[in-house]
């Protein structure tokens, strides 16, 4: 485990690929998990008598993951060469999460992790939970911070497509 006053260290990581470079994140400065919801999907707006009516987008949102992360010097350099080839090639990277799990109706709609257990059923429902890998890209570029012998690494990367199932 790396040292951090506020770090903590997953046993299940974020890994990124893009072409032949590969990053598992596993030690993370935040102690929330990484993965949100890029926008609401939902609102509340009242007629005016005051009934209630649900508003929200026709489509499914778009995951972002807000990262803060501590990584050996040698990982920020990988960190760095990820971002920057995506840039460059325009290409889409890869992100195997497997620090929380993705909840949908079923069938499930995106590609398992490799290695992760098949999708389990939420109860009696026809809800599934699972692994998930995303494509998407970095929509904050690195920032770099020296801690010691340590590299505190804060980016944010937002999905763009789904991994086919």
């Amino acid at each position: 485990m790396r040292p951090g006053k506020f770090s903590w260290t997953s046993k299940m990581p974020i890994t990124l690929y893009n072409n032949n470079l590969s990053l598992e994140i596993t030690s993370f400065l935040d102690a929330k998990l990484p993965r949100l919801i890029a926008s609401p999907t939902s609102a509340i707006e009242y007629s005016i008598p005051g009934a209630a009516i649900r508003t929200g987008t026709a489509y499914e949102p778009k995951y972002i993951w807000a990262i803060n992360a501590l990584l050996l010097p040698e990982e920020s350099t990988i960190l760095q060469a990820i971002y920057l080839d995506s840039e460059l090639e325009k290409s889409n990277i890869l992100i195997s999460d497997t620090t929380q799990l993705l909840v949908e109706r079923s069938p499930r709609t995106r590609a398992i992790v490799p290695g992760a257990a098949q999708p389990s059923n939420v109860g009696a429902s026809s809800i599934i939970a699972y692994y998930a890998n995303f494509n998407g890209c970095m929509i904050k570029p690195p920032e770099l911070d020296e801690r010691g012998i340590y590299i505190a690494a804060s980016f944010t990367l937002q999905e763009t497509t789904k991994v086919p199932a």
